[in-house]
């Protein structure tokens, strides 16, 4: 471990005392258990049907309106990355990874959200990156970055009408 991640790892472990370790709640339901997340509007979203991609974007912006925009960037953030590389070559094995620890940050987001406010990010994202990383394709990568980009734009286009 680099000198400069060890401060980080220490601080990731102190637990003060407004946060005692009964407080703190994790998500341990199994991905089959999500709510609201459709198998048959999953496959549609990896086959990049528009339409379909719209209409969950949507439907999950409209649940993660309590998010603010710095949350939905350090989501979207990853997603721009993805989609970059995936413009200079496909590896399944390194795409994989990437999802799944983008998975796990969705997971962490939603944990720290108290308001439930991320909570449809994490079930369809979940389901979504653990069907897709079954059979990686590019197509499938370009499917998950074509729906984080919906609901990001979802999501600022409904900040800025509040804000007005």
């Amino acid at each position: 471990m680099g000198r400069l991640a060890e401060p980080r790892a220490k601080h990731m472990n102190r637990q003060g005392p407004s946060s005692p370790p009964a407080a703190r709640t994790i998500d341990r339901r199994p991905a089959e258990t999500v709510q609201n997340v459709d198998q048959q509007r999953v496959s549609r979203i990896l086959e990049r049907d528009a339409v379909e991609i719209d209409r969950t974007a949507h439907k999950i912006a409209t649940a993660c309106a309590g998010l603010v925009r710095t949350q939905m960037r350090n989501f979207y953030g990853p997603i721009v990355r993805l989609r970059a590389e995936l413009g200079h070559h496909f590896d399944p094995k390194s795409f994989s990874n990437a999802l799944m620890m983008h998975r796990a940050r969705v997971h962490y987001l939603a944990a720290r959200e108290r308001g439930g406010n991320a909570d449809s990010l994490r079930d369809w994202f979940s389901k979504i990156i653990d069907d897709a990383v079954k059979q990686l394709t590019a197509e499938k990568v370009e499917a998950i970055c074509d729906l984080a980009e919906a609901v990001v734009a979802y999501h600022y286009a409904r900040k800025e009408q509040d804000n007005q």
